[in-house]
């Protein structure tokens, strides 16, 4: 029987999933796009050459439940990320807010994963800088539109809601639970069904978000084999998909997301009677 094991992220990223490693052997910048997810106040007003401003909404569904999921008319979604100069083709570096934000970078980089993209980085702004990344100051970028592509997605990342539901149902399946969130963001009704271990995400990176090459012997201290099952959760899906990446990555190879995070998680819940004492 598979052992399951649950992390639970409230808002967010490891062989180490470190895509500076490659950079630092790029020798053409040019070859790459850029996804900048930065806001526009303060200091983060340049924009790089060959970029493009984007937001992770713009991939997701909104409102609860399901503001956790894909959009579901692919096409036009690819149709979208085209007219925005994105495709399977390029090689794309996503910058954020880094630990400032709440995992943005990383839902991005398993969504474009998920739709087939397989060249997909990510970086800082500072970090691009350093590396003689040119920038074009306080003036957006003229975007080339790329060709329209099919989106083909992967489902072998994600777990679906219907087999969360029934893995809920199973009394006899064991789970355990990571849970990285805020120390004030307990869920309390999930942790007193499921064993949970806590460790906050922020473990997970240094300052550029590079993964802290002591994150994976911490998680095999914990009692996380490379072999086991693992399902990622966040509150709503944000910051989970980059985590599930990143443990792709150190070697977790089940690792799998829960796209609906806890949000929808919740709702599941109720719907099993998860809590009812002749469960």
């Amino acid at each position: 029987m598979a052992k399951y094991i649950f992390l639970i992220f409230y808002f967010k990223l490891s062989f180490a999933w470190s895509f500076y490693e490659v950079l630092n052997k790029v020798e053409n910048i040019n070859s790459f796009y850029i996804i900048d997810m930065r806001g526009r106040s303060g200091n983060e007003t340049e924009f790089f050459e060959n970029s493009v401003h984007f937001e992770w909404q713009q991939l997701s569904q909104l409102g609860l439940p399901s503001r956790g999921y894909l959009k579901k008319n692919l096409d036009a979604l690819a149709q979208d990320l085209s007219e925005l100069g994105i495709h399977p083709d390029k090689s794309l570096i996503i910058i954020g807010r880094g630990l400032r934000g709440r995992g943005e970078e990383g839902r991005v980089a398993y969504t474009l994963t998920k739709l087939g993209f397989d060249k997909v980085f990510i970086s800082t702004g500072s970090y691009l800088k350093n590396k003689g990344f040119k920038i074009k100051a306080k003036a957006p970028p003229h975007i080339l539109k790329s060709a329209l592509f099919k989106a083909k997605v992967k489902t072998d990342l994600e777990i679906s809601r219907e087999e969360m539901k029934l893995l809920l149902k199973d009394n006899k399946r064991r789970v355990s639970c990571l849970d990285v969130r805020p120390e004030n963001n307990a869920e309390q009704l999930f942790n007193l069904k499921y064993f949970c271990r806590k460790i906050n995400w922020k473990s997970f990176f240094n300052k550029s978000l590079n993964i802290d090459p002591l994150i994976a012997a911490s998680l095999t201290e914990n009692g996380f084999a490379k072999t086991d099952k693992i399902i990622v959760l966040s509150e709503a899906g944000l910051s989970s998909p980059g985590v599930t990446l990143a443990l792709r990555q150190l070697g977790f190879k089940n690792a799998v997301v829960f796209e609906g995070g806890y949000s929808d998680l919740r709702a599941l819940m109720l719907d099993t009677n998860i809590f009812s004492t002749n469960h």
